[in-house]
């Protein structure tokens, strides 16, 4: 080799820059998605939507902003028991449940968010 001309330059700002751009784009579109579901169902209660067909969209929305396959709106009947109000599934089979009476005892999101008073996810039933 008789001779040798190169250039370095450190990206490593940069790639951060990139990085940090990609994640807040990715946030606006969260927070965008939100804002569509939450005025959804603002529309619908502004319409005067019976309650039912409310609580169903809440159900819907939610789980599709958690990319959940199923979800549920649950009244708290008392300590032992909740109401399904309003469901929604993948399926379309959610349906049926509304009104029935389930135990909040166990480890279902329901029973979870009864006993904490925080949010709960089950990512498996099965398991």
């Amino acid at each position: 080799v008789l001779g040798y001309l190169g250039t370095v330059k450190d990206v490593t700002e940069r790639a951060r820059a990139e990085r940090a751009l990609r994640r807040s784009a990715a946030e606006n579109q969260a927070l965008a998605a939100e804002q569509a579901a939450l005025r959804r169902v603002a529309t619908a209660v502004a319409s005067e939507a019976e309650p039912q067909a409310v609580f169903a969209l809440v159900a819907r929305e939610v789980g599709g902003l958690l990319g959940a396959e199923a979800g549920a709106v649950v009244r708290f009947a008392d300590a032992q028991r909740g109401v399904i109000e309003g469901a929604w599934s993948q399926t379309g089979d959610a349906s049926p449940g509304v009104g029935r009476v389930i135990p909040l005892t166990g480890e279902s999101a329901s029973a979870r968010v009864r006993r904490s008073g925080q949010p709960a996810r089950v990512h498996d039933y099965a398991a």
